[in-house]
């Protein structure tokens, strides 16, 4: 598991090759299932998850590259105030074709 340190400055530091690198870097990590997790270069706090949604985030930005609808994003920021919601985490890991290994 390689460990990215992430810096105040928003620079992402790559352990396992002792260089920045970018998100686009990051992205193509991703894309080549390495496994990684990104930490607060200060506090060691886990920010894996912050770091995959802006990734997300500027991917579906880029309109020829968009995924989500609009209404496909709505209908997400609803499910998220929905007291039920813990029951639909499963079927959209599910639906990705992701399993907890």
């Amino acid at each position: 598991m390689i460990t990215l340190k992430k810096y105040p400055n928003r620079r992402i530091y790559d352990t396992s090759i002792s260089r920045y690198i970018t998100l686009d870097d990051v992205r193509d990590m991703i894309s080549s299932s390495e496994a990684f997790t990104v930490v607060d270069s200060r506090t060691g706090v886990d920010l894996t998850r912050t770091t995959l949604l802006q990734i997300l985030f500027d991917i579906e930005s880029e309109k020829q590259f968009a995924l989500l609808s609009q209404q496909a994003l709505a209908s997400l920021i609803r499910l998220h105030s929905s007291p039920d919601k813990a029951k639909f985490a499963p079927v959209i890991d599910q639906l990705l074709n992701i399993s907890d290994v």
